[in-house]
Parts: structure tokens; sequence; C-alpha cells
């Protein structure tokens, strides 16, 4: 369960006029996996056919990603993905599913699911921020917005897949050749890699940055949401921090904690086995409550079998 083939039909829901790519497998209860930046529904490849074996497991395509539509004069910003995560939802009928969200889709997950919880089954969290970013980290994400430098970098010389896909994964024997064509091929002009750089220049990182105050709003919704989270950390991730994963587990009612050992931020890429027993775990209701993961020193390790 680690190759590059996708093999998944294609198919697409309309949401505000805008073609969404999705696909899925698997009948049952819906798991919606949201990918970040700047990955598409290709990074849930290995998982998901052992969630579709119990689940209907559906990973869509945000707007300029993957094989979705790219709208013109789209903004590609968290309010515009955030109305499409919505429509989607809606555009299915899914009334009550769960989670899987990674990178900046952990932030658009939460917001729907911190504002519609009675719809909430469980939550996934994996290599995510949903709160203001903190720390040294904060001063290196801003270094795209610098007037040029993300317009170059990211745009022209198409550094960004490559440079943060290799930088993500513990195991870069994982990105063959044919699994880099495939995260590349979604973005073959500079046109096509705009959304992409509104990614970078959306993170949260100081107080004047328009998600800055959506992250603040979805942190003080956490105490209070009580459908099961789990928060996947990877130990070789520098996005969810150990700290900020155990905050998450002592913020959150009813959370658990697992560590996966020897990974990256793209922890599907590096521990898919790992990842995928953990969820199907999780959507069978395993795993402890809250109360039981506050004031703890330690998690339960999961390593890759």
């Amino acid at each position: 369960m680690s190759g590059a083939e996708f093999p998944f039909e294609s198919r697409h829901a309309l949401v505000d006029g805008v073609r969404i790519h999705y696909v899925e497998a698997g009948v049952g209860v819906p798991v919606l996996f949201v990918h970040g930046n700047p990955t598409w529904s290709y990074l849930w490849r290995n998982i998901l056919p052992t969630i579709a074996e119990t689940h209907r497991a559906i990973a869509l395509d945000l707007p300029g990603f993957g094989r979705s539509e790219r709208p013109a004069g789209a903004r590609y910003d968290f309010a515009d993905h955030a109305r499409v995560i919505d429509g989607f939802i809606d555009a299915l009928g899914l009334e009550r599913l769960s989670l899987v969200l990674h990178d900046w889709g952990g932030a658009l997950g939460m917001q729907w699911a911190v504002t519609h919880p009675e719809r909430v089954v469980s939550v996934t969290l994996m290599s995510t921020f949903v709160a203001p970013v903190g720390g040294a980290l904060r001063l290196i994400l801003r270094l795209p917005r610098v007037p040029g430098v993300g317009w170059l970098l990211v745009q022209q010389l198409n550094l960004f897949v490559p440079l943060v896909l290799r930088v993500g994964v513990a195991d870069r024997s994982r990105l063959t050749r044919e699994v880099m064509r495939r995260y590349r091929e979604p973005f073959p002009d500079a046109a096509s890699r705009f959304p992409i750089r509104r990614w970078t220049e959306q993170l949260p990182a100081l107080a004047d940055d328009p998600t800055y105050r959506v992250m603040e709003r979805i942190g003080a919704a956490l105490p209070t949401f009580e459908p099961p989270v789990m928060i996947v950390k990877a130990t070789r991730d520098p996005i969810l921090t150990m700290g900020r994963a155990r905050w998450l587990a002592a913020t959150l009612p009813n959370a658990r904690l697992e560590i996966v050992e020897g990974a990256g931020h793209y922890v599907q890429e590096d521990r898919p086995e790992a990842v995928a027993a953990l969820l199907r775990d999780c959507l069978h209701g395993g795993g402890a409550s809250g109360s039981d993961l506050r004031g703890q020193a330690d998690a339960r390790k999961t390593t890759n079998s």
C-alpha cells in the first residue's frame, strides 16, 4: 500500500458554479478527506482502500488543486475554500460524516466542524494547525509574502512543490519519479501555481493576517467541541509540534493523541500503513477520552509494521 497508482474514477460536484473533482470508494458512513498545500486527493491514494472496506471514503480537490476547476477571478483565499467545503458537503448530501484533515485541510475542516458539531461523527487531525502559528516558524512562513519572492519562487521557478514535498517526507525514497510527476501534474505553468502561492500568503503567522482571527475563533471553540478527535503527530513534522499536539489533546474534550515515529509532514507518504490502521481504529470507536489524556507526559507511540 505504497504505490504511485491512483486507481480511482474521477467524479465531479458543482459547487457555486465550480466543478470540484473528487474520488470515492466504499459504502457506509461517509469519511471526507481534505488535503492542504500543495497536494490534492492523490495524497490519500494509499489510505482510501483500507477505509473503503467499511466506510464511504471521499477525497476532494480544492479549487485550483488536483483536477478541480480553476475559476477565473477566484481569490483562492481561506474564505473561498471554506465556502467550497460547506457547499461540497451539502452537494453530496452528507448529513453526518467523519473528517480526516491534513495541513490547511485541518483549518478548513475544523471551521466547518465547530459550526456543525451535530453532523460530525469524528475528526482526525494530522500535520496541521487550527490555531495561529507561533515561535520562529512564523518568520519563515512570512518569507513568501516579501514582494516578488512568492511570485518568483512559487509561480515562476516552481520550487514549492518539489522542495516542500522532499523536506516534508522523512523517507525520500517514497517520492519516486512517478509520485513526483503526479504531484507536479496539476501545476504545469506559472498561472496554474497561483493557488499554491495564495495559500503561502494565508498562513496565520501575525495578528494582522486575515486567517489569524479565523484560527482564534476555531481555537476558542475547541474546549466545547464534543465529537471524538484523533490527533496524529508525526515525529519529524515541524508544523504540528509536540507542544501544539499536546495542547490540542488537552483542550479538546474527547481527544486521543497518536505519535507516528520517523514520519515527516506528509505522513501519508512516509507511513501510509500506520495512518490507515489508526484511522480504521478511530472510525470504529477506538481510543481514549480527552480526560484520559489531560496532563499526561507521554502518548502512545505508533510505528509502521
